[in-house]
């Protein structure tokens, strides 16, 4: 596998893009690929380029993906789309798979507080702050959410 365009002085983007090509037929099994393709999909603006990169995605976490861009990113489309409970359910096995990235637990938080869920999106905090008690954006979420006095605690 070699890019014949990167002789010819085309970009090391535009090679792996050609690569990930190449490869995608034969990868549909490796989460590593369908990660790289659903984020090709999504920054080439392709036509339906979400649709496919949430499919991809999904699939990756199916098979087991540990990288944790593909858990955000797929919660990140899922609830840019409305769907907050799948987002959730991507999240959550992020957070079995690794508790031990900070990243997960704003998402999560924001999830639970769109869809109403104010209970749950404390204790999507307070986990979050037990994990990483230094973290200043959870800590300030966290007050900011226990300073609306409609909220369940």
């Amino acid at each position: 596998m070699t890019c014949y365009r990167f002789s010819q002085g085309a970009s090391i983007a535009a090679c792996a893009v050609e690569l990930l090509r190449e490869v995608a037929p034969h990868a549909a099994h490796n989460p590593q690929v369908l990660g790289m393709l659903a984020r090709v999909m999504l920054e080439r603006n392709v036509a339906g380029g979400t649709r496919y990169a949430i499919q991809d995605l999904e699939r990756a976490v199916q098979l087991g993906t540990v990288q944790p861009e593909d858990y955000e990113l797929l919660a990140r489309l899922l609830h840019q789309k409305g769907d907050f409970v799948g987002a959730i359910s991507i999240l959550r096995s992020g957070i079995a798979l690794d508790p031990y990235i900070d990243s997960y637990y704003a998402p999560l938080t924001g999830c639970y507080e769109a869809q109403g869920n104010f209970k749950d999106a404390r204790r999507a905090l307070q986990n979050g702050l037990h994990m990483f008690p230094e973290d200043l954006s959870l800590r300030k979420a966290l007050d900011k959410l226990d300073a609306q006095p409609t909220h369940d605690r």
